[in-house]
């Protein structure tokens, strides 16, 4: 039922932002526009993700009952699927009903993993290249660039047997600022909140807290579910 929504692509959510702002005239008038829009667009992509994670969960309930008493009494909770913590425990029952029914995800390897990293990061680059998001934020664009060159295979990394970012400390840590930038938005703190960062975030910036490294692992995150469901529609 829902297999068609689970397997979609998110990048189509960033093709709609792209398209509705590509009317609008590149010059200061229109910069407050920035911030708006580009937190209506990266609260839709959390939004269509933590559903796809809720999705996902109720596909293997209906065909596990085990899994689905567990599921609705409370005992495997997740919440809004919006943690990297939560996400986790949702790779890790979709890894183990697979291996269940004796399908073992094949992982991949260091070669294919550099392709899937390179593939997703050169397709936002190249949406985003040209619009005005870009102009907008220049300085936010280069940092992507030069973040997403230091993403790579590595031993329980991404997408690896031990969870979506594995022992990769680096997009841990900059997952957990786009949790915390997504609760900011999502709940609004933003209305009583100084909007100033601290001297200490600034010198140590990592090219990660902005609006497009965050689309980036949003992106990287969905491209593991996606995989995954599908290999596990193949094999039901």
């Amino acid at each position: 039922m829902h297999t068609d929504f689970i397997t979609s692509d998110i990048f189509e959510i960033v093709d709609d932002a792209i398209m509705s702002a590509s009317t609008i005239d590149p010059n200061i008038a229109h910069y407050p526009l920035c911030e708006y829009l580009l937190q209506s667009v990266f609260l839709r992509l959390t939004g269509y993700q933590e559903q796809k994670l809720k999705c996902i969960l109720w596909e293997i309930a209906s065909d596990d009952f085990d899994f689905r008493y567990k599921y609705l009494n409370g005992s495997f909770n997740v919440g809004e699927c919006s943690r990297l913590e939560d996400k986790n425990k949702v790779y890790v029952i979709l890894k183990k009903t697979l291996e269940d029914k004796n399908h073992i995800f094949p992982f991949p390897d260091e070669n294919e993993t550099n392709i899937q990293i390179s593939e997703i990061r050169d397709n936002l680059i190249s949406k985003f290249e040209t619009t005005i998001f870009r102009k907008w934020l220049p300085r936010d664009f280069s940092r992507l660039i030069d973040f997403s060159k230091k993403i790579h295979y590595r031993d329980n990394g991404y997408f690896t047997v031990s969870g979506i970012f594995g022992g990769d400390n680096s997009l841990n840590d900059s997952f957990e600022k786009l949790y915390r930038h997504r609760n900011r938005c999502a709940h609004n703190l933003l209305s009583y909140q100084s909007n100033i960062p601290k001297l200490l975030d600034i010198t140590n910036d990592d090219g990660s807290d902005n609006y497009f490294t965050r689309i980036l692992l949003i992106c990287m995150i969905d491209n593991v579910f996606t995989r995954m469901f599908k290999f596990y529609v193949n094999n039901r």
